[in-house]
């Protein structure tokens, strides 16, 4: 996640799991276990495995298909208590701005909901090219390189005609001149 504004759109349902690193020769390998599964102990016993969600998103910024990984709970809990909340509903509805800011410790995240809109040919298009398999990152593989593969329930992806067209309740766009204040 960078410094600043980060403005995203989830496209897909999230895969939840467990998230260790092993280090190998110099080189960190994340091992990640489904959340259906016990929690592991963690491979260092200073540190904690962590839970851990992941989905597939377009980035405003770079505009493109991504990854989302996501291990901070102040993340997590703000996304979930969007998605509980009457008013927002699913996050596939809206974006989201993630904000950034400070370092290391002192690191904060700010989760702001933007007015649900629908989504852009480009994005719906990116997406249905490329819709990653995300239960690759449980063995490791690539999960650009494993479209068609067989996804379980955690990774479902998401038919197109179900989320992203999503209709707006068969409201009508709000005008300035009917905002009363």
């Amino acid at each position: 996640m960078l410094d600043g504004d980060n403005i995203i759109r989830i496209l897909s349902k999230p895969i939840m799991g467990w998230l260790d690193w092993k280090e190998e020769n110099g080189k960190r390998t994340p091992i990640r276990t489904p959340y259906n599964q016990p929690k592991p102990t963690p491979i260092d016993p200073a540190k904690s495995v962590k839970h851990f969600w992941a989905m597939t998103i377009w980035d405003y910024r770079e505009k493109t298909i991504k990854i989302l990984e996501i291990t901070q709970s102040s993340i997590q809990e703000a996304l979930y208590n969007l998605d509980v909340d009457e008013a927002w509903g699913e996050p596939t509805l809206y974006d989201i701005n993630i904000k950034k800011s400070g370092e290391k410790l002192e690191t904060k995240y700010a989760v702001i909901a933007r007015p649900p809109k629908d989504i852009t040919e480009e994005i719906k298009t990116a997406f249905i090219k490329i819709n990653p398999n995300l239960n690759a990152l449980f063995s490791n593989a690539d999960p650009f390189a494993s479209k068609g593969q067989e996804q379980d329930e955690y990774s479902q992806p998401i038919p197109a005609d179900d989320y992203l067209q999503p209709e707006l309740d068969g409201e009508e766009e709000i005008k300035a001149e009917d905002i009363p204040f």
